[in-house]
């Protein structure tokens, strides 16, 4: 059975880079880390392996960052309980981030965005930490 659950793909951008994201239209993404927050409720490992995959259908608001994008890491959360809007809002309250796009990956919620930057840009470690952080401060 494949796992269902909540995850944040950290990546980054080296320098400005304008993408035409889908219905959002030209995204400005400025240098600095960036994570998303997604849901696969019909898998984990099937969803995280394709959005990582360069030449892909674009279809999800990520798909189309991640084709420029350097990806730092990937982070599960497994459970069959929809939890992303959780986790989105805590990265928000724990972290400080920034939501630069309206809508990004929040097309079926109310929430503002499922975006985050950073103007710098961390190592995978202490990305990683960060995360650790907020998940231990979801419901």
């Amino acid at each position: 059975m494949k796992q269902p659950g909540a995850y944040v793909v950290l990546f980054a951008f080296r320098q400005p880079t304008t993408i035409v994201v889908g219905r959002l239209g030209p995204v400005r993404f400025q240098p600095g880390c960036y994570a998303y927050v997604g849901s696969a409720m019909g898998g984990l490992a099937p969803r995280v392996t394709r959005h990582l995959k360069r030449h892909k259908r674009l279809r999800w608001h990520v798909d189309y960052a991640l084709q420029k994008a350097d990806v730092i890491a990937v982070v599960t959360f497994p459970g069959s309980r929809r939890a992303e809007c959780d986790l989105n809002d805590a990265i928000v309250r724990r972290t400080g981030s920034v939501q630069p796009v309206r809508g990004f990956g929040a097309s079926d919620c109310r929430c503002h965005s499922h975006l985050h930057y950073w103007p710098g840009a961390p190592s995978g470690d202490s990305a990683l930490d960060l995360l650790a952080r907020v998940a231990s401060s979801l419901p």
